[in-house]
């Protein structure tokens, strides 16, 4: 009995410790602070286990195509870049000014399982900056992005610059598919003109030779 009044006590005691640390102010939450060593470990670890627990049952595709990887390339140089930096980019004034830091992509994706990476994009990461783009993305407009990922760490940063080329090349752009954007008739025949010609673009694992694939 002694010793379930004293845990019942203890209980108590730091529940009022806690109550009084959010209401008097005392804890910094500014991002230019940072965090301290526990709250970093508590805060990603939570993360972590919480990601693998609601990814269980996203089912992933059993393959990716270059051309997923492709499509996945301008979304992520449009949306992810800023925050996330890439092969031969730093992180702008935003993503450096984040707490927590960003993650470098090109190496913690590996450390995600396929349907983790997707189940983080589609529901974002709450208290991180991570927004959630199921809202305002499609499933496979997700699917590829992860492809990208997949690829990501294999490719140097003349790789990613000639892919950047590639696509101001072809006119695609993260929005072209689901925003409605009208293109003006000049760029829509620029774009045919480069098809009726042959024009091959490299594919995002790196490698500029054209090979058969599934669509």
């Amino acid at each position: 009995m002694k010793f379930f009044a004293g845990f019942v006590t203890a209980l108590v005691l730091l529940a009022a410790i806690g109550f009084g640390v959010v209401v008097s102010g005392i804890y910094d939450v500014s991002a230019s602070s940072g965090h301290s060593g526990v709250a970093r470990w508590a805060m990603h670890s939570a993360m972590r286990q919480s990601v693998q627990r609601q990814a269980t049952n996203v089912e992933a595709p059993a393959q990716f195509t270059d051309a997923q990887a492709q499509h996945g390339f301008a979304d992520f140089n449009e949306m992810c870049v800023a925050c996330h930096g890439a092969p031969g980019k730093e992180r702008d004034e935003v993503g450096r000014g984040l707490m927590p830091q960003p993650p470098a992509l090109a190496k913690t994706a590996p450390t995600w399982s396929n349907g983790e990476l997707f189940w983080i994009l589609k529901h974002g990461v709450k208290m991180t900056g991570m927004p959630a783009f199921g809202p305002t993305h499609s499933d496979e407009r997700l699917w590829s992005m992860v492809a990208f990922l997949r690829r990501l760490p294999n490719l140097t940063p003349e790789q990613y610059s000639q892919l950047e080329q590639t696509v101001a090349s072809t006119g695609e752009h993260s929005h072209e598919s689901n925003h409605g954007h009208e293109h003006a008739p000049e760029a829509e025949h620029s774009h045919k003109e480069g098809h009726q010609h042959g024009a091959e673009p490299p594919h995002a694992n790196g490698n500029s030779q054209p090979h058969d694939h599934a669509d």
